[in-house]
């Protein structure tokens, strides 16, 4: 009674007499060895499809700083136009000149996220942090108001910033 020591699947097949016994453990070693290796593919596909996802999240990045960076590049440097032309009226001009400075602060933000290069994603938050003042070490709190002087100092670093991305919106020309 060999039939009744070996499992329900070695069971069947010895009944009907297919296989002989040797040859039914080889078919369920095989049958193992035939689903690890199943497993082995299923999951050398996932990691294919997640390094796909990666790559094409990659190049949809790059494509929509193609098509956006001109255009935020040509928002900002209007956004500086008219900035520097009522500079020079601070005091009469204060809430005008605070405005447009925070559209762009705005425009800078999203400008951020289309960008590929970190060095010019750091000199967007660097733009960005001169709207924030320290209070105690770790809070920052948000500036209301600018003097003249930070307001100066501000628009020279939007100057240098609309040069830098314009560089980089060459580069980008040429990828």
């Amino acid at each position: 009674m060999k039939v009744q020591q070996c499992y329900l699947d070695k069971r069947l097949i010895l009944k009907y007499r297919i296989f002989s016994d040797s040859n039914a453990e080889l078919l369920t070693d095989l049958s193992t060895i035939s689903s690890f290796v199943g497993l082995v593919i299923s999951l050398f596909g996932l990691g294919v499809s997640i390094f796909l996802i990666i790559e094409a999240k990659k190049i949809s990045r790059l494509f929509l700083g193609k098509a956006r960076v001109p255009e935020l590049v040509k928002d900002l440097k209007n956004a500086y136009q008219e900035i520097s032309d009522i500079m020079p009226n601070f005091e009469k001009n204060k809430n005008e000149i605070f405005t447009k400075f925070l559209e762009s602060k705005s425009l800078v933000e999203n400008l951020e996220k289309k960008l590929t290069d970190d060095l010019e994603k750091k000199k967007c938050k660097t733009y960005k942090s001169m709207f924030f003042k320290d209070k105690y070490f770790i809070l920052k709190h948000r500036k209301v108001e600018f003097t003249a002087a930070e307001s100066w100092v501000l628009l020279r670093e939007l100057s240098a910033l609309i040069t830098s991305i314009t560089e980089f919106e060459k580069d980008l020309k040429w990828n």
